[in-house]
């Protein structure tokens, strides 16, 4: 089971191998400032996790990348259905992953249709060209991954309709990334604001075709703050668009609220004490924001060719 609230697992087939064969860790390259306090990197730099390289998310790509079939066939062979985050250890659209891995990687999430495959991306640049020039590798691949596994042949659906494709918002800067997002063929289109940074605006006419905005603060050691009115301007935003599913998902390890409004500006600033050290606690969010929304994949797929 994840402790991201928004999937049940996570799982990482692009990671590296030590000399001797066995999983070696995980590595990614950061790129803007939500990767500062990556979640990932601290887990992969921890003497607590059998699965770190000790290695910064930084520098220069390792040579013993590889991305396993093992860890996908698993998925394949399970019986319950579960929301999984892909590539939750690192991002799928960096330049170090190949189109061979792509395409091979897609094609099993094809076949284990009993899943929903999230993946988040912070270089979503990458995905509408990739897409476009994806379906028959894929569709091949998925052929014979059938025969591999003694499945049935079915009829090969594009877009992928068990695959949701997200990309990070953090800033107003990252929100260039969503014309990306929106130009590439997909069932489910979200967007995961976290950790949310600042305030941030986005254009009506692009929520109008995401999904699913999942929202929270920063959480963790020297977490930034974040002011719960950026949070509830962006669930506004959200419920003026059209049917987007909103989940907010924690309100960080150091969350803002405000008070004492003089003409519409707020004059006090005072740090909200939590149990939930993350802030993820629903329980404890201002009634306001106790949102987690599901989108429903069925309802606008038709128009997403």
């Amino acid at each position: 089971m994840s402790n991201i609230q928004w999937c049940d697992i996570t799982v990482n087939p692009i990671h590296l191998v030590k000399a001797d064969g066995k999983h070696g860790g995980h590595w990614c390259h950061k790129i803007s400032p939500g990767c500062t306090h990556c979640y990932a990197e601290a887990m992969n730099l921890s003497n607590y996790f059998i699965f770190a390289s000790g290695l910064a998310y930084t520098g220069q790509v390792p040579e013993n990348l590889v991305f396993s079939e093992i860890i996908m066939s698993k998925l394949v062979k399970m019986k319950k259905g579960e929301r999984v985050f892909a590539f939750s250890m690192t991002d799928c659209f960096g330049d170090w992953v190949s189109v061979d891995w792509l395409d091979l990687a897609f094609a099993y999430m094809v076949i284990a249709s009993q899943h929903t495959f999230q993946i988040l991306t912070k270089r979503p640049e990458r995905m509408p060209d990739y897409f476009r020039s994806a379906q028959e590798p894929i569709r091949k691949h998925v052929e014979d991954l059938r025969r591999k596994f003694k499945l049935p042949q079915s009829e090969f659906v594009w877009p992928i309709p068990n695959l949701w494709i997200g990309t990070t918002v953090e800033n107003q800067e990252s929100t260039k990334r969503i014309i990306h997002v929106l130009e590439t063929p997909a069932a489910v289109r979200f967007l995961s604001c976290e950790p949310l940074l600042e305030l941030v605006s986005i254009k009506k006419e692009w929520l109008d075709l995401i999904d699913q905005v999942i929202i929270g603060g920063e959480s963790g050691p020297g977490a930034r703050p974040c002011q719960l009115d950026w949070i509830r301007f962006m669930v506004n935003q959200c419920q003026r668009a059209s049917d987007v599913a909103i989940f907010v998902k924690q309100l960080g390890s150091n969350p803002i609220q405000t008070a004492c409004y003089i003409k519409g500006v707020a004059t006090t600033y005072q740090k909200l004490k939590l149990k939930d050290k993350k802030g993820g606690s629903i329980d404890e969010f201002p009634e306001d924001l106790r949102i987690r929304q599901f989108p429903v994949p069925q309802k606008r797929f038709a128009i997403r060719q």
